[in-house]
């Protein structure tokens, strides 16, 4: 029986040896500056981009199981997940951020576009004051100054040009429109938010965020 138990003390020690080794030669990809979102008043807010982790959003009906079984083939670690969700905070081992996400003129091998069990892999930033930010694919923008008409027309030229969808037209703030970045559309919601709000008679446009919770 000692032997036994000595063996298995073995085995778990040598387990945890190599999992503390592997995260120890995990490559820190680092941040990129240069990055920022708009204040009502139009200041540019800067943030920074964290190269080494996604926001990585799956269907409603992938299977956990299916989950874990791309983030193996992708080499991507499971960090966190916004609860009740299929968003997931995911780490990048073998390539930095960029090579996954979405939305990019840029073709790489690693993009997970390609997937229908994946909605979105979009950058994480680190905002003003050095919290995590998921960004999704959402963006709200609404209006002033003009009728609802003319507003329907500019949503219908942005959803056209951007390969956007309409998916909300109002919330209980006023008429607000969400509109979805899709795998067709070439540039993610911040930046396409940050073009949108310098537009003339638009009251802001934002993109929606899922923040990282423990």
């Amino acid at each position: 029986m000692n032997n036994l138990f000595a063996l298995i003390l073995l085995i778990g020690i040598t387990a945890l040896i190599s999992c503390d080794e592997e995260n120890a030669t995990l490559v820190d990809y680092g941040y990129e500056e240069g990055f920022f979102i708009y204040d009502l008043e139009l200041n540019k807010i800067p943030w920074k981009r964290d190269r080494n982790f996604l926001s990585l959003k799956f269907t409603d009906d992938t299977s956990e199981e299916d989950i874990k079984i791309i983030l193996d083939d992708y080499g991507l670690i499971l960090n966190d997940r916004i609860v009740t969700t299929k968003h997931f905070i995911v780490r990048c081992v073998s390539n930095p951020a960029e090579y996954y996400y979405s939305n990019t003129v840029v073709e790489s091998e690693s993009s997970l576009d390609d997937l229908q069990e994946v909605d979105y892999s979009l950058p994480v930033f680190i905002n003003e004051f050095g919290g995590i930010v998921l960004l999704t694919n959402v963006i709200r923008i609404k209006f002033e100054g003009i009728e609802k008409s003319e507003e329907l027309i500019v949503i219908d030229s942005l959803v056209t040009a951007d390969k956007l969808l309409l998916t909300r037209d109002t919330d209980s703030k006023g008429q607000t429109y969400h509109l979805d970045t899709t795998q067709e559309s070439v540039e993610n919601s911040l930046k396409l938010s940050n073009r949108y709000f310098l537009f003339e008679n638009v009251r802001f446009a934002t993109p929606d965020y899922a923040f990282q919770i423990n």
